[in-house]
């Protein structure tokens, strides 16, 4: 992601419990308001109408980021072994939503098969991120 960002002059703030140490109380606070928000928001189907709960804090971590969209990136790779077409798949998916106004700018779905899929989730990031580098002119 981080490449992929830089390649298109992006400023890239990389939210995760990944890497989090025991000083990082913010980054883990900002993470969990936005898996909560995030959650909300989607199950509420396509209705933007509707207020997700969370969102009187959003304020608060859009002053801190310094944009009000968020991109939420992930990866699910699984082995299936008991179909017809059994082996190594991915899912990757993103989206791009809108913290004031909960709209979802952008949302997409790629599938993979096999385990050496490095360059084409990193396609799949940068052709993402080309959409937020567009937006951002």
């Amino acid at each position: 992601m981080k490449k992929c960002s830089k390649k298109l002059k992006l400023n890239c703030v990389n939210i995760s419990t990944k890497s989090l140490t025991s000083g990082d109380i913010e980054l883990f606070n900002d993470n969990a308001l936005l898996n909560q928000w995030i959650d909300e928001r989607f199950s509420h189907g396509n209705n933007e109408d509707e207020i997700v709960s969370s969102s009187e804090y959003m304020e608060q971590l859009i002053e801190r980021l310094g944009t009000k969209y968020i991109a939420w990136c992930g990866l699910y790779s699984y082995n299936e072994i008991r179909s017809q077409n059994s082996g190594f798949k991915n899912t990757y998916f993103f989206f791009v939503v809108d913290l004031e106004t909960g709209k979802v700018m952008k949302f997409e779905v790629h599938n993979s098969i096999g385990k050496d899929h490095a360059d084409t989730l990193n396609s799949f990031i940068y052709n993402s991120l080309m959409f937020v580098a567009k937006k951002s002119k």
